[in-house]
């Protein structure tokens, strides 16, 4: 069976609190009457949250989270690594079209193929990447939407851009704070090495595709230098906004910057 209900992610929602995620998602999503899912991906199963518009749309907004928490410490890979405070998922809220909040592989919930390199050095791999397309070309198949919108933050950023040329109908994707030089954000922080990750700047095709990144200007997790590396390669349009660092102030003005 593709699409499983939400009774299904009771499972999954035990998963979370045993592993001590502090953010409520079942809570949540069912204050905002969302649709929960479990999405079929490449090995790997996708939680999945989602809300039509009231208005009958052909164009899918598809929100894809930040990295969450990898490690423990910043040293030891952590046993759960699902967002603590899921930004992405609060900035889909104050939206009101046809929506969807894609989850990664291993996030939400594990199974046996689950290991720690896919949410730390593999966390933008072509095995993370390709099964978070199939995970959305399965829904696509039973919603049929021709169109899709991709709003990513942070991390979620490298992956909308590494999914790119194989989503079809993708028409702009919308970074915030988006980790789009993966490299040289490695080398200035000093971290492990992505190994077995692919490298945005290099391996991304935007053909055809519109691109908006915004960038805080006092961001000091995502430098704003990274965001214009990508640009210099890879075209689009990127927006410093002065006020702004790596959480502030993207959830209290995503309406504005909606209608930017």
């Amino acid at each position: 069976m593709k699409f499983i209900v939400a009774w299904v992610l009771l499972a999954a929602a035990a998963v979370i609190s045993a592993c001590g995620s502090t953010f409520q998602y079942q809570r949540f999503a069912d204050q905002q009457g969302w649709l929960r899912l479990v999405l079929n991906g490449q090995g790997f199963q996708h939680l999945a949250l989602y809300d039509s518009a009231e208005l009958e749309t052909k164009r899918l907004r598809v929100y894809l989270e930040g990295d969450g928490s990898p490690w423990r410490y910043g040293r030891y890979p952590s046993a759960d690594p699902t967002a603590k405070r899921p930004l992405a998922l609060q900035l889909m809220a104050l939206d009101s079209t046809s929506r969807l909040y894609l989850a990664r592989p291993c996030y939400h919930i594990l199974n046996k193929a689950c290991t720690s390199d896919l949410w730390t050095a593999e966390r933008y791999s072509a095995a993370v990447v390709n099964s978070m397309l199939s995970a959305l070309a399965e829904f696509r198949r039973k919603h049929h939407f021709s169109e899709v919108e991709i709003v990513a933050y942070s991390g979620g950023a490298t992956l909308a851009v590494l999914m790119a040329d194989k989503i079809p109908g993708l028409r702009r994707i919308i970074t915030l704070a988006g980790n789009l030089d993966t490299a040289q954000w490695v080398a200035d922080k000093a971290y492990l090495p992505l190994r077995g990750s692919l490298d945005p700047i290099v391996d991304a095709d935007l053909n055809g595709v519109e691109h908006t990144h915004f960038v805080g200007a006092k961001d000091n997790n995502i430098l704003p230098r990274y965001s214009q590396a990508f640009v210099r390669a890879h075209g689009g349009q990127r927006h410093i906004l002065h006020n702004y660092d790596h959480v502030c102030c993207w959830l209290q003005d995503w309406p504005a910057l909606m209608e930017r």
